[in-house]
């Protein structure tokens, strides 16, 4: 025992702790989709596949996808939940129930508000919320202070009370007389909350709502590896066919009524979107007359206006398309924070049979040559039909005035190109091509994995499962004609569309005599790009994230030509490290003007000699009558 009274120093040697808690730096798998249950709109670290699928539950698609990232290589996970919504009382301290007090749940499915106590004592303006523990969650005096002086983060308030309005809700400020959250009574309004699944799940649009507002929340996140669950480059789009919502009978718009996930008439209109209040809202066109057919109630917006009372216009209205979403994201993320790569899939055949097979492929556009020699489609006669007549991959008039090879081109908007677009251009008056962060797989194969409690095996877009093994090469390696294991064709494609598809960039699987494997393994980038192929792209987005580590401790330092000698004495030393690891050579440059000085910048610039993936053996044989 130490002796408390006498000076000195005094050591403790504390036991038990030399067992250093094992840190997963494989690259991060973002999977994104919606369950029952389970943390919503929050980027979850997932640390066992099993014990995610007892927090979110194996209904919807969420733990699918981590499954099947899993089972084909991934192997560090985050999960975001989206589709749910909060259960919320409306019209606290009112008559009606226009304006007032709103207490809504953090959390969002259809048990959100079972579990909650609420007292509200009109007379001194105090709001009480009890769970169902009995625990006091949440407490404002709206008279006697600005902000709660309890607020626990279990449910929201927001709001105000309208003085001379209102009644009690619950007799007294004690949890045993307060009202349960579902009848809270008087002129209050209880909307209870859903989890997501429900009628089918989400329909396209509100995954793309849910999508957005990920993508937006996630901007500071360090993420190698994003898939969208079950959102498709060819999604049906009001901008493609004007008949797609002919089928939909809508409700009041107000109701904020979408079609029902996976019916007929579930497709992309045309949207607006507004950040107010720190939330971000959405208008639908769903036939291009500049009115919304859905909208918010929020603040002053109708169907004309937005939530500022500012009319709408049908210029305001932009096309949506969920590849473009992704790769725009994996853009912003992979310029502003962390190198990002993106895999989506396509919708599937509407069978196995071979001839909606072949028809689900499609065929290719017919090109005609401008006088500048470039490739582009005539007329709508020219138009390809299927995957191989997608205007993103293949192509289409309309689309950048029928360019060859379409592409996802970043825009001043960043929607895909339309009319009044602007296409933006990097250095080289090259137009950027985001498509470079992207895969589009086509491929479909039949998949056993925990989440199928049938162990029948389920027909599933491999998307989640190339993101995985993509993820597991070594640096200089390519997907390309690599075996899957565990998986079977579904149906057959014979090499004629396979070639076709491969010309057009899609990531599809096939049989070789070894067993299925991965047909070949491009990014979404037109054929003009320098990242064409994923190995390059995997390759430099390892070097620069690595070269970000490095120059990152520079920040903040002084702005010397002796510190930006030896920042490229750190870039030189990750440039050699990658030598033979899929980089043949590179060279780096580091330097400021004296205007960059004085505005504390410089200029890192590399040059990169990747080792190209090999794709084609030719062999040439002859014979001879001897040697």
């Amino acid at each position: 025992m130490s002796f408390e009274n006498l000076p000195g120093v005094i050591t403790n040697k504390i036991d038990g702790n030399l067992t250093l808690e094992e840190i997963n730096r494989q690259p991060v798998q973002l999977i994104l989709g919606y369950s029952n249950k389970g943390p919503s709109e929050d980027y979850t670290r997932v640390t066992s596949i099993s014990s995610a699928s007892k927090t979110f539950g194996l209904e919807g698609n969420l733990v699918r996808g981590l499954f099947e990232n899993y089972g084909w290589g991934g192997k560090n996970f985050r999960a975001w939940r989206y589709g749910g919504t909060a259960a919320n009382i409306a019209g606290i301290g009112v008559d009606a129930t226009t304006g007032g007090i709103v207490v809504e749940t953090i959390l969002k499915d259809d048990e959100a508000g079972d579990d909650f106590t609420v007292y509200w004592d009109n007379t001194g303006k105090e709001l009480h919320v009890w769970d169902d523990s009995g625990f006091k969650v949440f407490h404002r005096d709206f008279d006697g202070a600005s902000v709660p002086d309890l607020d626990a983060g279990i449910v929201a308030v927001s709001g105000v009370y309208i003085a001379g309005e209102g009644a009690d809700i619950g007799t007294g400020a004690a949890v045993v007389s307060g009202v349960n959250f579902q009848t809270p009574g008087g002129a209050t309004t209880y909307t209870p909350g859903t989890d997501g699944t429900e009628d089918g799940g989400p329909s396209y649009m509100e995954k793309y709502e849910g999508l957005y507002k990920a993508y937006k929340l996630l901007e500071n996140e360090a993420i190698d590896y994003v898939v969208p669950m079950d959102v498709y480059l060819d999604v049906p789009n009001i901008a493609d066919d004007a008949t797609v919502f002919s089928a939909y009978s809508w409700t009041p718009a107000t109701n904020r009524a979408f079609p029902r996930g996976g019916a007929p008439e579930d497709a992309l209109a045309k949207v607006y979107t507004q950040e107010f209040q720190g939330e971000y809202y959405f208008w639908w066109d769903i036939d291009g007359d500049g009115i919304a057919e859905i909208f918010p109630n929020v603040g002053s917006s109708t169907g004309t206006t937005n939530a500022d009372g500012t009319a709408l216009l049908v210029s305001d209205y932009r096309e949506v398309n969920f590849a473009y979403q992704l790769a725009y994201f994996c853009y912003n993320q992979s310029v502003n924070t962390h190198e990002c790569l993106g895999t989506i899939g396509v919708l599937p055949p509407i069978s196995t049979a071979q001839k909606d097979v072949i028809t689900w492929i499609g065929e290719s556009p017919t090109y005609s040559e401008d006088d500048n020699n470039q490739l582009f489609v005539m007329v709508p006669a020219d138009n390809g039909s299927g995957l191989l007549g997608n205007k993103f991959m293949a192509g289409r008039t309309g689309y950048r005035t029928g360019t060859a090879y379409g592409g996802f081109i970043l825009t001043a908007d960043g929607y895909p190109t339309q009319t009044a677009s602007v296409e933006q251009t990097d250095a080289n008056d090259h137009v950027i091509d985001i498509g470079k962060y992207i895969s589009i797989v086509s491929g479909y194969n039949i998949l056993n994995t925990p989440w199928d409690t049938s162990g029948n095996g389920y027909i599933s877009n491999m998307a989640p499962a190339y993101a995985g093994f993509d993820s597991s090469l070594p640096t200089g390696s390519a997907a390309t004609n690599k075996q899957i294991s565990k998986a079977r064709l579904p149906w057959r494609v014979n090499l004629t569309k396979l070639n076709a598809l491969t010309r057009f960039r899609y990531v599809m699987t096939g049989r070789r005599t070894k067993g299925v494997v991965w047909v070949d393994a491009p990014t979404a980038a037109r054929p003009d790009s320098d990242y064409q192929r994923q190995s390059t792209v995997r390759t430099v987005k390892r070097v620069l994230n690595d070269v970000r580590i490095v120059c990152d401790p520079f920040v903040g330092e002084a702005n010397s030509a002796t510190q930006r000698a030896a920042m490229k004495t750190q870039i030189d030393a990750v440039l050699s490290r990658y030598r033979g690891l899929g980089l043949n050579a590179g060279q780096s440059t580091v330097n400021a003007t004296v205007e960059q000085e004085i505005r504390g910048e410089a200029t890192v610039e590399l040059i990169l000699v990747p080792a190209f993936e090999l794709r084609q053996i030719t062999i040439t044989l002859s014979l001879a009558a001897g040697l």
